[in-house]
């Protein structure tokens, strides 16, 4: 049985315990459409790294970027929702990225950080349909972000 998307997403990022990372591998080796399948993953996990990079780049430079960096700060220091919010947000993160980038996003600041992120890899529109499924229940204001 050939492993599933998220299953490769985990072995990609070394989240599988020793049993079940050996067995990936095993069959990855001698799946050519799997081996293909988890080459691709990689592949757009680069790029959406480097697209990642480039718009922290772009915004940092951007007029404003000072002022929207420390309103980020400010917002980071707000105290962290209740853990239904952190549930969702990893159920959902954890899906499209991996554990790893999941338990990065504590707060509803921390994902209004990584919504660029969300927005290349999703697209807009389903990127802000996963947000609202992750704040369900919680205070929709994210963090207002001069300038935007």
């Amino acid at each position: 049985m050939h492993p599933s998307t998220a299953t490769l997403v985990a072995y990609r990022d070394r989240e599988l315990g020793e049993k079940p990372a050996r067995k990936v591998k095993l069959h990855v080796e001698a799946c050519p459409k799997c081996a293909v399948a988890l080459e691709r993953l990689m592949e757009d996990w680069d790029l959406l790294l480097a697209a990642a990079k480039d718009l922290h780049t772009q915004a940092a430079l951007a007029p404003g970027g000072i002022e929207r960096l420390r309103s980020a700060m400010e917002c980071w220091a707000q105290p962290q929702p209740d853990g239904e919010m952190k549930r969702r947000a990893d159920a959902h993160l954890q899906f499209y990225f991996g554990a790893g980038a999941a338990a990065a996003v504590k707060t509803p600041a921390s994902l209004a950080a990584i919504r660029p992120m969300l927005d290349t890899f999703l697209g807009r529109k389903a990127a802000s349909a996963v947000v609202r499924q992750i704040l369900d229940g919680e205070d929709r204001r994210l963090c207002p972000v001069p300038g935007a």
